[in-house]
């Protein structure tokens, strides 16, 4: 898949963005001669990748700048057309207002232009957001990574600063190993089935140790009387069978 043209109902505010087959650069440059003094920061680059993952189907944030600047944006509606490794097109729309209710579109032609038609006429008109996610991964169709979504694979193309931190480990990934190793992994050419498991037993490993040590804990306070003891730990458990 890749990015083919991005959007809004209101192109003279957002001008359409039409992406190359190569590399896509955006190149800042004062003209201005009043403006010499100033740097060619804050151009919009982080924010232009913030749009395109909205559209394709990031989660409502409330600090995401269109969501923070709701007076502003709430009337925007963005589309962006994606070009499928399968041959073809498909568009995605979404608006600011009624950001889960998604409208995917296939089509042969590229740089079309679907502000003008009716939501009715969509392949897919106002989707569920989980149901949108599930259609476009299935139109996507990325075979490599087959046991996770496009969204996996996403996070590691449209990068943040902070993600470049760690070139494998990205912040919304700051969790266990598991959520992101055996992606990578995968990605690498091992097994991501063994390196799943393999985190799942280490987990497993880690509750087994916590509940020795409070085991222990407990039979350490009846050292001395055997009968005890053993009573202690058939109540022990008959709790956690109870919980089971």
């Amino acid at each position: 898949m890749k990015l083919s043209k991005i959007y809004s109902n209101k192109k003279d505010v957002f001008s359409p963005i039409k992406f190359h087959d190569g590399l896509n650069v955006v190149i800042g440059e004062i003209r201005r001669s009043e403006n010499r003094g100033k740097d060619t920061h804050n151009l919009g680059k982080s924010k232009l990748c913030d749009l395109i993952d909205f559209c394709l189907l990031k989660k409502k944030n409330k600090n995401h700048f269109l969501f923070k600047n709701l007076n502003i944006f709430e009337s925007f509606v963005f589309y962006l057309e994606v070009a499928l490794n399968s041959g073809g097109y498909v568009t995605i729309r979404r608006s600011v207002s009624s950001p889960t209710k998604i409208s995917i579109i296939k089509h042969e032609q590229k740089h079309q232009d679907f502000t003008d038609l009716a939501v009715s006429e969509w392949d897919y008109p106002e989707l569920p957001f989980e149901r949108s996610k599930e259609c476009l991964d299935a139109l996507f169709d990325l075979s490599v990574i087959k046991r996770w979504d496009y969204r996996t694979a996403l996070g590691y193309s449209l990068r943040g600063q902070d993600d470049y931190t760690d070139v494998f480990r990205l912040k919304d990934f700051i969790g266990k190993h598991i959520f992101w190793k055996p992606y990578i992994g995968h990605l690498l050419g091992f097994d991501s089935v063994n390196l799943i498991r393999n985190y799942e037993l280490s987990d497993e490993i880690e509750k087994n140790k916590q509940k020795l040590s409070e085991l222990i804990e407990k039979v350490g306070n009846f050292v001395g009387d055997e009968e005890e003891v053993l009573t202690d730990l058939l109540i022990i458990k008959q709790a956690e069978f109870d919980e089971f």
